[in-house]
């Protein structure tokens, strides 16, 4: 995001960016299997990182900039479905919603992801899931 003011005999520009660089979960999948279903739940902690910078400029001059850095840990929950489609081939959907609590870099402490995917298991048939 960019910002031009233009007052007299000065041009002030300011520049912010931040972006979440990463976020990571660890939760036990729990639930029960039938015909070719998995329905499951999670509950785990997650973890996030965020940074951002900002600066400002005078004329074309810079007068200041500030950085910011962060990892911040909360807990996770999420529920999915998880179809065998072969011995080692299964497809699945997944909601998760990730809480960072009140503190951290983040505008919003609040993340819900949803997932599909296909997944491959390696090794000889048995237990499809």
């Amino acid at each position: 995001m960019s910002a031009t003011v233009v007052g007299p005999g000065a041009v002030i520009t300011g520049n912010a960016e931040a972006s979440l660089d990463w976020v990571s979960t660890l939760a036990p999948r729990v639930g029960y299997a039938f015909n070719n279903w998995l329905v499951y739940g999670k509950v785990g902690g997650a973890w996030g990182h965020a940074s951002g910078t900002a600066s400002g400029a005078i004329n074309g001059v810079q007068v200041g900039s500030i950085s910011v850095s962060e990892t911040v840990s909360g807990w996770m929950l999420g529920i999915g479905a998880e179809y065998a489609l072969s011995d080692n081939w299964t497809a699945k959907i997944e909601y998760n919603m990730m809480d960072f609590g009140d503190s951290g870099p983040f505008a919003d402490d609040k993340f819900n992801v949803l997932k599909v995917g296909i997944n491959y298991r390696f090794g000889g048939a048995g237990w499809r899931f």
